[in-house]
């Protein structure tokens, strides 16, 4: 057994940079428990760990940008836009190359290639 001595050095000895991280803990469903059990498992992980690395996951995730949902919004305005433009060059592309009239490449990029 230690003595009151030497638990006092050793609590002495600790740097601000070696500070004891904190503890977080939650509770799970049995469903949701064995569900991280068997994830856990299949990677050869204990539930502790999976859990751990899970919310580090997250939060790398999340860290300081903008949620998921923004994000695939932004991502599907941008592919709009990018289609509206496709559009136009093929229009352009197929018009000057004299197979069709302007009309029939239009009719075309919108039938093809705008978005709907």
């Amino acid at each position: 057994m230690k003595s009151k001595s030497d638990v006092k050095k050793r609590r002495e000895s600790f740097t601000p940079a070696q500070t004891i991280p904190e503890v977080i803990s939650f509770r799970l469903s049995e469903d949701e428990a064995a569900d991280l059990a068997e994830r856990a498992s299949e990677e050869g992980r204990s539930p502790h760990q999976m859990a751990h690395d899970l919310v580090l996951k997250s939060l790398e995730m999340t860290g300081g940008a903008e949620p998921l949902g923004e994000k695939l919004e932004s991502l599907q305005r941008q592919m709009l836009e990018l289609r509206e433009e496709l559009s136009l060059v093929a229009e352009v592309l197929l018009a000057n190359a004299g197979k069709v009239t302007p009309a029939e490449a239009s009719q075309w990029a919108d039938q093809n290639i705008k978005p709907r």
